[in-house]
């Protein structure tokens, strides 16, 4: 390799080892969330840390040292972020269902409706956050056997 010119494989092969499925999940978008603030931020930081350093090291180009650099800085951003936000969703009646789920345990569907909201909240709503929990893996949805029709219930999963 010439002086000067980074060797595109090693950093690429860098990106690889760090982020194994980088350009699925660069393309995510949304800042409702921590993990979607870190994704939506993520590669531009790359980019500019990587010739921050680059520049601080006098490097016309940026090399993979620098790429490492930017990286680990990342890594402490996204440590305080994950700190800040904990695993909120961004969404409150979603927040709300999971504050629940750890507090209680499961819950059924018609808990979450009537006990936990007095039924304030519409179908399509309370529907549209528990996906946001399901999507995030948060939380899961099983049935449980009952005398009549089998329960929708609710629980918390991961931390």
């Amino acid at each position: 390799m010439a002086q000067g010119l980074c060797d595109l494989a090693e950093v690429l092969g860098i990106f690889q080892r760090v982020v194994p499925d980088w350009a699925a999940e660069s393309a995510q978008s949304g800042l409702s969330t921590g993990e979607g603030l870190i994704w939506a931020v993520r590669d531009p930081i790359y980019k500019t840390e990587a010739c921050t350093y680059a520049l601080l090291d006098s490097s016309a180009v940026i090399r993979p040292s620098h790429l490492l650099a930017a990286l680990a800085f990342w890594e402490r951003v996204e440590a305080s972020i994950r700190h800040i936000f904990g695993d909120a969703t961004g969404d409150p009646i979603a927040d709300t269902i999971l504050r629940a789920l750890r507090e209680q345990g499961d819950m059924s569907q018609t808990a979450i409706c009537s006990r936990l909201f007095h039924r304030n909240v519409r179908a399509e709503r309370l529907s549209q956050a528990q996906a946001v929990l399901l999507e995030a893996g948060l939380a899961q949805c099983y049935f449980q056997e009952t005398e009549g029709r089998p329960a929708v219930m609710w629980r918390a999963t991961g931390t």
